[in-house]
């Protein structure tokens, strides 16, 4: 016999006590967690653990939920778990309700505090001084102010890129542009996950073959590239030679032997070469399709 709409109902409401007990459950053992962390001076955030609890709970979902739904639950789970461990602060670049801001939001919730930044400068700024935690950048926007506002930040090791948000595919073909892309940048280095990537930023003379020359590093250690960005350096002084500069994110962590094999024959290829960071490549609820439609609202 076919339970009734009021039994049903009453089953409803039994779960969600259920829930509402073991979420508080979990946020009881995250103070715990952050009381260890805050002994250690460990980071609040961890982009790496981010990724293995979004794994694993797209492993534990046997439907009909989809991992959609599970992926927006879990990154409110997560926001709420970081402001009872640490009242985060992410600057953004634009002005609230931006396509910026909605994608930081994907990433960290609605728990958190955000802060709007007009420029990219005032972002590194927020984060260096410690006024921020993390600031949340549009890659296009990054690489117009990668060579002067950008650069010596991450050239002193004061930054890093931390996460991504909505990953573009590693891939040499310009499909992977169709989407936007957002990048995290923080004070830590984020650890190996088995899936990652590395960016890098190098400068190239106007020369003919100088990019093939370049790209022979990464077919020697066959490791696949995508170069997310490419434009013309400003002359310095009494310069005279045109120079170029890249925006390429490479499959692999910079602590892997490979990668620091590649990045050893890159140096002797360009005329600037300067890491930006390792991450994991992106997962979770900041899917490309939602912020496509985010940012065509």
């Amino acid at each position: 016999m076919a339970e009734s709409l009021d039994e049903l109902r009453h089953k409803i409401d039994e779960l969600d006590t259920q829930i509402v007990a073991l979420l508080n459950e979990r946020y009881r053992t995250v103070q715990k967690v952050g009381a260890f962390k805050k002994d250690t001076a460990s980071a609040i955030y961890v982009p790496e653990r981010e990724k293995k609890v979004y794994e694993k709970v797209s492993r534990l979902n046997s439907g009909p939920m989809k991992d959609v739904t599970l992926f927006a639950i879990y990154r409110e789970i997560m926001s709420g778990a970081l402001a009872l461990e640490q009242g985060l602060r992410i600057a953004y670049f634009g002005s609230e309700g931006s396509c910026t801001h909605l994608a930081a939001v994907t990433k960290f919730g609605n728990s958190v505090l955000y802060k709007p930044e007009q420029s990219v400068k005032a972002i590194l700024e927020d984060v260096v001084s410690g006024r921020c935690d993390y600031g949340c950048i549009p890659e296009g926007v990054f690489l117009e102010g990668l060579e002067k506002n950008i650069l010596p930040c991450f050239r002193s090791g004061r930054l890093s890129i931390c996460a991504e948000i909505c990953g573009k595919a590693i891939s040499v073909s310009d499909t992977a542009s169709a989407f936007p892309r957002y990048l995290i940048v923080g004070v830590q280095s984020t650890g190996k996950t088995g899936k990652d990537k590395t960016s890098l930023f190098f400068t190239l003379p106007d020369k003919p073959g100088a990019l093939h020359d370049a790209l022979a590093p990464f077919k020697d250690e066959e490791t696949s590239l995508h170069i997310a960005g490419s434009r013309q350096a400003e002359k310095y002084g009494n310069e005279e030679e045109k120079r170029f500069f890249f925006l390429v994110d490479l499959e692999g962590h910079i602590q892997e032997e490979k990668i620091t094999r590649l990045l050893e024959k890159l140096r002797s290829k360009v005329l600037d070469l300067v890491p930006l960071g390792s991450y994991p490549e992106g997962i979770g609820p900041a899917s490309p399709q939602a912020l496509a439609t985010i940012c065509r609202q």
